[in-house]
């Protein structure tokens, strides 16, 4: 054996082997500062890698003798200073902050074996100071193989803790007879979600909401695998790295919220609502191993071919907030719900979710406020305490709409009635009216189906004109049974696209100037129509339920029905947020329920 085989294998590498987090979490441990809530990741660390368990013996020896030197060398000092004096020879203690400044070197030094020589010896120590180092070192190894001992106890006596626990649940129906219970440990193989939302807590702090029909499987507090469906991730600092993987690639968190939503034979969709996101899709080149990084209001579909860029559909998905929002409405209510008063309930969680959207001009749930009876309320937080509408058509006499109950038993809407000409007057500025990207989005009700019900209107005759209305099947003029669409400087008319029964639909119109203007009944797409150049922003005056001017032969323009919620956006919504604007609305059913 040459010399160089006969030296000690050196450590540094075999440790440098082990995750640095690891390493950081078992020196607090060693150090008696580790925070109460990263025990488990500890253990975890533990538990799934004997490596781990054999740098932590490494660590654990290292360090007791580690402190024994240090405290053998405080004892040389003191027994220097004592002898000098007569005095007796005392122990002196190290504190917490001492400790942890003077343990880095030395530790660093004990684990690197090839500088170190263990076998030399010092020739000018006394023999008490060999003696006393000697049973300081066995006390350390002693004390080492205690503490271990103690560790290995507790782990095999208390269960590991569970990779994930459910948070909430709303309406979750689970395949395979499965009954998960709040409060309970999720199970460790492949989680079916047949209808409604669940949202679990991973031990490493992360909170995942999911939204059926969705297959996935927790691999550990760090990793989920997603078969099918959609899940919003809210990964908090502590937890970095994170990650969703896809049969297409994988989402690695950087400290974000993100959504990802994978469906049958369709690319692997991501949107990052705040932080950042690295994507790398599977591959087999070095070229498509490398991530691209996405930042907020950002979205991919990534495929087996590329990642590209997306159109943001954050609506699609039900994130956190909206879940806490919905679970404190329903703990404030004392009795008993119904399911028509859980669906309202759960549209009042996403209604809180889409009036934080900064893209949001406008936003009217047509929900009564006790202080201000005859005024609609603008609940757009980008745009609150402007746009408030006025009950009345102007100058006329007797034209408030009335409040009546709406889509679910616990709301109101507003019921328009031609015969008084009611409205609701808007005064508006120049800069309200988007001139780039526009989304307009009602609900309604109509009474007749034959007549023309305008549903927002400019009210001077002026170019350019504002104007959005449902054509009833017996209009002469413009296409009977569809969408009429003005954005200022042209006309775009839908093809016969609306139901002939009276009943609660939702209508969305979208335009980009010198784009398209898509039509979309009860959240699917029914009409694409090139748009004209855009228009020119000037001030205007707004009426909702009339038109603009009070011409004879206007009076079947006025709505006769009702409205229970208007929204105008300055960007363009996906197919997505328009299907989820729709899910979420629906009287009396599971907001999102994939049905």
């Amino acid at each position: 054996m040459t010399e160089d085989q006969a030296k000690p294998k050196h450590p540094r590498g075999f440790v440098s082997r082990c995750d640095p987090e690891f390493l950081r979490l078992a020196l607090c441990y060693l150090e008696n500062e580790l925070p109460p809530g990263a025990l488990p990741q500890l253990k975890d660390y533990l538990e799934s890698n004997p490596l781990n368990r054999e740098a932590f013996v490494r660590l654990s020896f290292a360090y007791t003798a580690a402190v024994g030197e240090l405290r053998s060398q405080s004892l040389l000092k003191n027994m220097d200073r004592q002898n000098q004096s007569g005095d007796a020879v005392i122990m002196p203690a190290l504190s917490t902050s001492e400790s942890s400044q003077t343990l880095a070197t030395p530790l660093v030094e004990m684990l690197d074996w090839d500088r170190r020589d263990l076998k030399s010896t010092n020739a000018d120590k006394s023999g008490l100071v060999w003696r006393t180092r000697s049973w300081l070192a066995f006390g350390g190894l002693a004390a080492a193989v205690v503490i271990m001992a103690l560790m290995i106890w507790r782990m095999t006596s208390s269960p590991p803790a569970p990779r994930a626990v459910l948070v909430e649940s709303i309406h979750a129906h689970w395949l395979g007879g499965r009954t998960e219970r709040v409060g309970h440990a999720m199970p460790s193989g492949m989680i079916q979600l047949a209808r409604g939302t669940a949202e679990f807590r991973t031990r490493t702090g992360v909170t995942v909401v999911v939204q059926a029909p969705a297959r996935l499987r927790i691999q550990s507090g760090q990793r989920i695998w997603l078969s099918s469906g959609k899940i919003v991730a809210k990964v908090p600092h502590t937890s970095v790295g994170f990650t969703v993987q896809t049969l297409y690639g994988s989402l690695i968190d950087l400290g974000t919220e993100f959504g990802v939503s994978q469906q049958p034979g369709k690319p692997t969709y991501a949107e990052v609502f705040q932080g950042h996101v690295a994507v790398a899709r599977v591959g087999h080149t070095a070229k498509s191993a490398v991530p691209r990084i996405i930042g907020s209001s950002q979205a991919v579909n990534m495929s087996n071919n590329r990642i590209v860029s997306a159109r943001p559909m954050s609506f699609m998905f039900v994130r956190p907030r909206e879940v806490a929002y919905w679970a404190k409405l329903r703990l404030s209510d004392k009795k008993a719900l119904s399911p028509a008063d859980q669906g309202y309930l759960r549209w009042l969680a996403f209604s809180h979710n889409l009036s934080e959207s900064p893209n949001l001009r406008a936003y009217y749930t047509f929900t009564p406020e006790p202080a201000r009876p005859n005024q609609l309320v603008n609940q757009a937080i980008a745009t609150r305490g402007k746009y408030d509408g006025q009950f009345g058509y102007p100058g006329v006499p007797d034209s408030n709409p009335v409040w009546v109950p709406g889509r679910w038993a616990t709301s109101q809407v507003l019921k328009f009635v031609p015969s008084r000409r009611t409205a609701v007057a808007l005064q508006v500025g120049p800069h309200f009216v988007p001139i780039h990207a526009i989304t307009i989005a009602v609900w309604l009700k109509p009474a007749s189906m034959i007549r023309t019900d305008h549903i927002i209107n400019q009210i001077r005759k002026t170019d350019p004109r504002f104007n959005f209305c449902w054509l009833g099947s017996a209009e002469s003029d413009f296409t009977p049974r569809g969408i009429y669409f003005d954005w200022g400087t042209g006309r775009v008319i839908s093809t016969p696209v609306l139901p002939t029964q009276s009943a609660w639909t939702f209508l969305a119109v979208t335009a980009r100037a010198r784009g398209h203007v898509r039509f979309y009944v009860n959240g699917k797409l029914v009409c694409t129509r090139p748009c004209p150049p855009p228009p020119v922003a000037k001030s205007m005056s707004l009426l909702i339920g009339a038109p603009g001017l009070l011409n004879v032969g206007t009076e079947h323009m006025y709505m006769q029905g009702k409205i229970g919620e208007l929204a105008i956006f300055n960007r363009v919504l996906g197919q997505g947020d328009v299907d989820a604007m729709y899910r979420a609305g629906r009287p009396a059913r599971m907001i999102r329920s994939g049905k």
